[in-house]
């Protein structure tokens, strides 16, 4: 007599629902992630564009003063310093052997800066998409300038012409062609003459945080090596905290006042002397300032 099994239905039921919905290994493996950093969603808040920002900081850290020699880059050879040590290779001890294509010193600066330039790019490139306010687009924007006009203006220094890359690199490129140091110099000026505009002043910062003073520093350094030397003077007074009365371009409303309204600067040379270039005789040249100043000077009982 055959024996019959009493098996539970609810026993056969939940072996064929495991039967059915076995798992699927190559499911299981596929990973599905909630959320993740991606290009795309980096740069979307202040709070993304200031870790950018603060990046910047650290890379012209890195570059100006990390490490025993670095400081000293900018030194070692010139009639500041020498390398005691009397090495040829090192410290600059001959130019010859120090500043070869491989050397270390060519190939820091060189590389350091550039990556200063690409952040900075890439932070430029992304506020178009951001949620930022206009004013603080503009703040980011100003930040960024500074630090990219920093790079092509030590650049300049170093290398002489460079070349000159203003957008988001995201593809190998190798045909970039060197611009003249002028060139150079004058892509610096563009991006410090933004930054000098747009950033606030250093009672609006907190300590060591950039300002438009140190925008406006770097912007007369980098006319002076332009050969522009009436800007550079009225950059260095905004520096100093006197913007020249009458120019706008530097601090507008500290160089405005209501009882100027001449269209002219407010800067004149009293005295002039140099020495004549094919006789060597002294030359000095004196003027008095126009009227104009008498009378304003009069009026605001200044000297």
């Amino acid at each position: 007599m055959k024996k019959i099994l009493n098996i539970p239905v609810g026993l056969i039921t939940l072996a064929l629902a495991l039967a059915v919905t076995s798992c699927d290994e190559k499911e299981i493996l596929q990973e599905i992630p909630l959320d993740f950093a991606s290009p795309e969603n980096s740069f979307v808040t202040e709070g993304d564009f200031n870790s950018a920002i603060y990046a910047l900081y650290d890379l012209t850290r890195g570059t100006l003063s990390d490490g025993e020699h670095r400081p000293m880059d900018y030194h070692y050879g010139t009639d500041l310093g020498y390398n005691g040590a009397q090495q040829l290779n090192q410290r600059f001890g001959s130019y010859p052997a120090t500043l070869t294509p491989n050397s270390v010193e060519a190939r820091f600066h060189w590389q350091q800066y550039y990556k200063i330039i690409s952040s900075a790019n890439i932070i430029l490139n992304r506020l178009t998409k951001s949620k930022l306010t206009a004013n603080q687009k503009t703040l980011v924007e100003a930040r960024a300038k500074l630090f990219r006009g920093l790079a092509y203006r030590n650049l300049a220094h170093l290398y002489g012409g460079v070349p000159i890359e203003l957008e988001e690199v995201g593809s190998p490129k190798t045909d970039y062609t060197r611009t003249t140091r002028e060139a150079t110099y004058q892509q610096a000026a563009k991006d410090l003459e933004f930054a000098a505009a747009n950033l606030p002043g250093i009672t609006r910062v907190r300590d060591g945080e950039i300002n438009n003073l140190a925008a406006y520093h770097l912007l007369a350094e980098t006319y002076l090596s332009l050969k522009r030397y009436s800007d550079a003077v009225k950059a260095a007074f905004a520096d100093a905290g006197y913007p020249v009365l009458g120019d706008p371009r530097y601090k507008t409303k500290q160089a405005m006042h209501s009882r100027w309204i001449r269209k002219r600067i407010a800067l004149h040379a009293k005295s002039l002397g140099f020495e004549h270039p094919v006789t060597g005789e002294e030359l000095r040249f004196e003027s008095e300032p126009p009227a104009e100043f008498a009378r304003l000077q009069a009026e605001l009982s200044i000297l």
